[in-house]
């Protein structure tokens, strides 16, 4: 069973971070990206934004990004407020340009909300080529998605009393939408 298990890259295709990413944590990820051979990836990272834990985020960003171009699944979720300055750490660490011909699903959760609506700086600060992005999950978190026409399904979940209408127009501006959960 052993030797299944070690040899079925698919089992090992996640990689997990978070603010209080630790040796054991990044011990395991590497064994589990080099297992899994070259099938997609889901990358998740969980960062509690209260605590000032950059040094954690920085090296898992620089740990799965030579595996970049196997992301298949990416999931953001913060924390505290505050996720202003993980985009700041991937501006500062060279992530925030990425070329992701794999990633089909992004799901980024921020818990409270603390962005405004359509944040510019955000969309200037976060440059990813996403050419194959189908599925959009955002919750309490707004990304634009004017350019973003290879998305089959968006689903939102807000808690705010200022739902920014104009937002939901752009839906008319994908063509491949077959889902829409708001």
């Amino acid at each position: 069973f052993r030797s299944v298990a070690l040899a079925t890259s698919s089992l090992w295709s996640t990689a997990r971070g978070s603010a209080n990413y630790t040796a054991p944590m990044q011990k395991k990820n590497s064994a589990f990206l080099h297992r899994s051979g070259s099938c997609p990836l889901l990358v998740t990272l969980d960062v509690d934004t209260s605590k000032t834990f950059h040094a954690s985020v920085d090296r898992f960003m620089k740990d799965i990004l030579p595996y970049s171009k196997r992301w298949k699944d990416f999931r953001l979720m913060f924390r505290g407020g505050g996720a202003y300055w993980f985009f700041e750490t991937l501006k500062t660490l060279k992530l925030d340009t990425l070329h992701l011909p794999d990633l089909e699903k992004l799901s980024v959760s921020s818990k409270p909300y603390t962005l405004t609506w359509m944040d510019e700086d955000l969309e200037a600060d976060l440059h990813w080529s996403i050419p194959n992005l189908r599925i959009l999950d955002l919750k309490d978190f707004v990304i634009n998605i004017h350019n973003k026409t290879s998305l089959t399904d968006v689903s939102l979940d807000v808690h705010i009393e200022d739902f920014p209408f104009d937002w939901i127009r752009s839906f008319s501006l994908l063509p491949s939408l077959r889902y829409l959960h708001i």
